[in-house]
């Protein structure tokens, strides 16, 4: 398991259609940001209320060597930062995690996005908010890229 080495710059794109579910944005000129199907994007428009979104790209598109168009699928409207353990870690070592929380109009339970490795089937955790730490435990893979995994989870009640 490895904690990404640092986060990406902020780009500004331009928004050229968007849907419930998501939407497409597309870039133009000489500094062209590498995008790739399956990456996490966090978003925040410019008239929204400045709170961020979660999304993953579905699809990329490029026309000449300058112009790109990405669709969005929407994740989550806002995710909370938080640090994870597996109970079985030798090393004591948290890695950083986002909390998607419920959203109740997609039908959509609280998920957990972590780096590749964490999820298995009924692991136990150790989930640190920073108001105070709690075991959960993994209990259904809802996707898997090549950078993340996205799971289901229980709390664990003390």
């Amino acid at each position: 398991m490895q904690q990404p080495k640092a986060f990406p710059p902020s780009a500004l794109w331009d928004l050229t259609d968007e849907s419930a579910g998501g939407y497409a944005l597309a870039k133009s000129g000489t500094q062209i940001e590498t995008v790739r199907v399956g990456d996490l994007l966090a978003s925040r428009p410019e008239s929204g209320d400045g709170s961020w979104e979660i999304g993953i790209v579905r699809w990329v598109r490029t026309s000449g060597a300058d112009n790109i168009e990405i669709g969005v699928q929407r994740l989550s409207p806002g995710a909370a930062s938080v640090a994870i353990m597996p109970l079985e870690e030798s090393q004591e070592r948290y890695y950083l995690a986002l909390a998607l929380p419920e959203v109740h109009a997609m039908k959509q339970p609280a998920t957990l996005l972590t780096p590749r490795g964490f999820y298995k089937s009924g692991r136990i955790l150790y989930l640190d908010n920073s108001y105070r730490t709690r075991q959960i435990k993994a209990t259904k893979l809802v996707e898997l890229s090549g950078a993340f995994e996205r799971f289901q989870y229980e709390t664990i009640e003390a």
